[in-house]
């Protein structure tokens, strides 16, 4: 399965848990995502009114309000639950730049 599959299911699967979010924070946020794989390419995507789109294939050097920067390994681990994604970020095998807010109502959305 190619990246942007597996990235595009894991929309899925959000949209699933924001369609039963009561919290009106997220129904109103509209944030662009960038996920930059050190080692794969980079893809992107946006939330807007309560759902994420799908990822499409980012620049380089294309910013977002959340950028998250890891290897295909890393993200692979956590697919698969090799990885700890909590503890990949403590140990900054993931790196994530965004507001603090946005990370923390992102982190309730991927629990």
């Amino acid at each position: 399965m190619e990246v942007i599959e597996i990235l595009n299911s894991l929309v899925d699967k959000a949209n699933e848990k924001l369609k039963e979010e009561k919290d009106a924070k997220i129904r109103e946020l509209e944030r662009k995502i960038v996920i930059k794989f050190e080692d794969d390419g980079n893809y992107s995507t946006f939330l807007r009114k309560g759902k994420l789109e799908k990822f499409s294939e980012a620049s380089e050097d294309e910013t977002g309000d959340i950028e998250v920067y890891l290897t295909m390994d890393t993200f692979r681990g956590i697919i698969d639950g090799s990885v700890d994604a909590v503890n990949a970020y403590l140990t900054r095998k993931i790196k994530i730049k965004a507001k603090l807010m946005d990370k923390v109502l992102f982190a309730e959305i991927l629990k």
